[in-house]
């Protein structure tokens, strides 16, 4: 699992870098015909996937819940910490474009190597929580996708700089709601 965040990290950092040194030296429709073959590619390699198959006596008794409980508070939080990571990802090129900001690329760079350290030491634990893993990131993707469409939203109307300064709103959000569930928290482990 580890392996797996870390490669679709790696694709949202590096992205945007190639992508704009792409359209530098061509033009925007070279970076969608590549897009179209690289999804094609992965779709084919998908087939390809060998995987170990699982004797019935392998599986649990129990009936596996389709979400940690424990996760469902973290997992907010960080819904509203990831509604600036889809803006980010998907505007901040733009908006670089737009100020005459030029070697926006060195920024995506920069992450991805950060990822390229960071992830793999958080890979064991990941690997280890299971549906708890799968709650988070359930936060984490659905805050990615709806902060690149409503503050998509936001930036067609009243452009990319305000856009930026109102996604803080979504980590004022994510910092009270911590603190307010970590003592709630901290309440329930006490009584």
């Amino acid at each position: 699992m580890g392996y797996y965040s870390l490669a679709s990290s790696l694709a949202m950092a590096t992205a945007p870098a190639v992508g704009l040194f792409i359209i530098s030296k061509f033009n925007f429709q070279v970076v969608s015909l590549l897009s179209t073959g690289l999804v094609i590619i992965g779709f084919t390699m998908a087939f390809t996937i060998k995987y170990r198959e699982i004797d019935k006596q392998d599986q649990p008794k129990e009936k596996i819940a389709l979400y940690e409980k424990t996760s469902v508070r973290p997992a907010v939080v960080i819904f509203f910490v990831t509604v600036t990571y889809g803006a980010i990802t998907s505007f901040l090129a733009l908006y670089a474009l737009e100020r005459g900001i030029e070697n926006i690329g060195v920024f995506f760079t920069v992450y991805a190597i950060s990822m390229l350290i960071s992830r793999p030491s958080f890979g064991r634990v990941i690997d280890r929580l299971g549906v708890a893993n799968a709650t988070f990131f359930t936060g984490f993707d659905c805050g990615i996708g709806f902060g690149s469409i409503a503050l998509g939203t936001v930036s067609s109307t009243f452009g990319y700089s305000r856009m930026f300064l109102w996604s803080v709103l979504s980590v004022v959000i994510a910092f009270i709601l911590y603190f307010a569930i970590g003592k709630k928290h901290t309440v329930e482990k006490s009584s």
